[in-house]
């Protein structure tokens, strides 16, 4: 089996795998190509490989190509900033479970390309790495002009959410605080109590969140989170409740920072009186 690369990097990587089964019957240059001569390798074996070269010396630069080529950015941080995201994405087990329904991008290119490989002739002397990838992995990269387009979708999220935080955060010092203390019971929804303990009716946050100039953060009177607790401004927020990995919890801990405490739901120290209102 004669294996061949154009992309020394790519051939040297190749023969540092194969080397470890001790396949390597010789190696020669061919033309334009590295070439490999090999007792017979497993096709899976094989697949593996190819896999593991292309995960090291192809993705990121065809990435790179879908970014500048199909979504038409220029700047070269930005397009590295695209590029980290969406490495970023593929390395994510819960990600890979999503879209490709296996645990890993690496897994998911050997079963497609297992999958291919059944349809082909079985003997095969001659085999380019560049085929391999052009033909094998020709759905795969369709798909990667998506998750490209998922990448940069999320990372424009994550940078107007950073941007809501600090122009909240921003707000938060430069205003004086409208009470001492605010407390918080999370039961997926936020219910508020003055610092006597004092259930804070929607009637009345409703009232103060009109006099807050919450347009300014993208937020109305329907946001229920963050809204209330801008519009009450308090000195200490103390929050309690069973998640506190909760998203909307993390989100007033950034904005008031070092205002927040957590509490066990268990400590809360009133009656509860929201129930039912």
């Amino acid at each position: 089996m004669y294996i061949y690369f154009r992309l020394q990097n790519e051939f040297l990587y190749f023969k540092s795998l194969v080397t470890r089964d001790c396949l390597i019957v010789k190696e020669m240059k061919k033309r334009h190509n590295c070439v490999l001569h090999l007792n017979e390798l497993a096709d899976e074996q094989l697949l593996r490989y190819f896999i593991d070269v292309y995960l090291m010396y192809r993705l990121e630069s065809r990435i790179q190509d879908i970014v500048a080529e199909t979504y038409y950015y220029t700047n070269q941080e930005d397009i590295d900033h695209i590029v980290a995201w969406t490495i970023s994405l593929l390395e994510d087990e819960s990600f890979n479970e999503q879209y490709f329904k296996t645990s890993s991008l690496a897994q998911f290119l050997y079963l497609m390309t297992s999958e291919q490989l059944m349809h082909l002739p079985s003997t095969r002397s001659h085999i380019y790495f560049d085929s391999f990838v052009l033909f094998q992995l020709k759905t795969f990269h369709n798909q990667l002009s998506d998750i490209v387009g998922y990448a940069i979708d999320e990372m424009k999220r994550e940078e107007e959410h950073q941007h809501f935080l600090e122009m909240a955060r921003s707000f938060v010092q430069n205003q004086a605080p409208q009470t001492p203390l605010l407390h918080i019971i999370n039961e997926g929804s936020f219910h508020f109590y003055n610092q006597f303990g004092k259930y804070i009716r929607p009637t009345t946050l409703s009232r103060c969140m009109k006099q807050t100039p919450l347009y300014l953060f993208g937020l109305d009177e329907s946001e229920l989170t963050v809204a209330p607790v801008l519009a009450l401004m308090p000195r200490k927020i103390e929050i309690y409740g069973r998640e506190v990995n909760d998203s909307k919890i993390i989100t007033l801990m950034k904005i008031f920072e070092e205002r927040v405490q957590l509490y066990p739901f268990s400590q809360f120290p009133f009656a509860i009186s929201h129930h039912g209102k």
